[in-house]
């Protein structure tokens, strides 16, 4: 029997019994990943296909301190096979230059790649002032340049469609309120404008959460209150620390003085 995985929208594999025992006992293939097998037209959680027979990971490589959310970073890597795995279809993609320190364990070969640098450079204070002083322009810009890199890092995201057609749905609705017209149709797309952009919301926060939890696992938490509230400058507050960690090759460590966070 053979195995798939799928990450980042990317299907890996096919693995053989023994090569997933091998990656799920150095941490690099986790059982929360969505798997299937040859025979399966749907994922599930790998836990779900293989049951409890899985070996106990070890501690992550490395003797760096503590990491983000308790990951120990920089992981050292081991010596890995590629294309000699069982099943010699397997081709391995390049390793990226230099390992994200970020990441606690090590990744199969052929899951390794440069991940898109997060658009953290901007300060998330600039970018609340920005939005602020612009009456919501600059902000509805730098959304869509959140939702174009999150669409990198998922290529399911269906984000940048419903920033679209909020964006689309809000500006028919102000046309609408002007003209006078029809008030109770503006209030509709109005309100239809701000379900769109709230889904966009919701769904890069899903996607930056399943990435950063599974690919890159640094144990991201994003609050869904403080999602509600302020949106892009609070993912803007995260992609910012989490671009200086990469820039700088440090382990991230929670700031235990903010607890949106975490979980809602």
């Amino acid at each position: 029997m053979s195995y798939f995985i799928l990450r980042n929208g990317q299907q890996y594999g096919p693995y053989s019994p023994a090569d997933l025992e091998r990656y799920l006992t150095l941490g690099s293939i986790v059982t929360t990943d969505l798997a299937r097998t040859e025979q399966m037209n749907q994922w599930l959680p790998l836990s779900q296909i293989i049951g409890n027979a899985v070996p106990a990971p070890p501690a992550p490589f490395g003797n760096a301190g503590p990491g983000y959310g308790g990951i120990n970073a920089p992981p050292q890597m081991p010596p890995a096979p590629g294309p000699t795995l069982s099943n010699s279809n397997v081709q391995p993609m390049p390793p990226p230059a230099q390992t994200p320190a970020c990441l606690g364990y090590p990744l199969p070969p052929e899951m390794q790649h440069a991940a898109p640098l997060p658009p953290g450079g901007l300060h998330w204070g600039i970018l609340l002032l920005g939005t602020i002083v612009t009456a919501g322009l600059f902000g509805t810009i730098w959304a869509f340049v959140q939702a174009n890199w999150v669409r990198k890092i998922d290529q399911q995201s269906k984000a940048m469609v419903f920033l679209i057609i909020g964006v689309v749905l809000n500006l028919l609705g102000q046309g609408i309120n002007v003209s006078g017209e029809a008030p109770l149709l503006a209030l509709l797309v109005l309100f239809g404008s701000l379900v769109c952009i709230y889904v966009a919301l919701f769904g890069m926060r899903t996607s930056m959460l399943r990435y950063y939890n599974s690919v890159e696992r640094i144990g991201l938490q994003l609050s869904g209150v403080m999602t509600f509230f302020f949106g892009i400058v609070y993912f803007q507050y995260h992609l910012q620390r989490i671009l200086k960690a990469k820039r700088e090759g440090q382990p991230m460590q929670p700031k235990e003085s903010y607890p949106y966070a975490r979980s809602a």
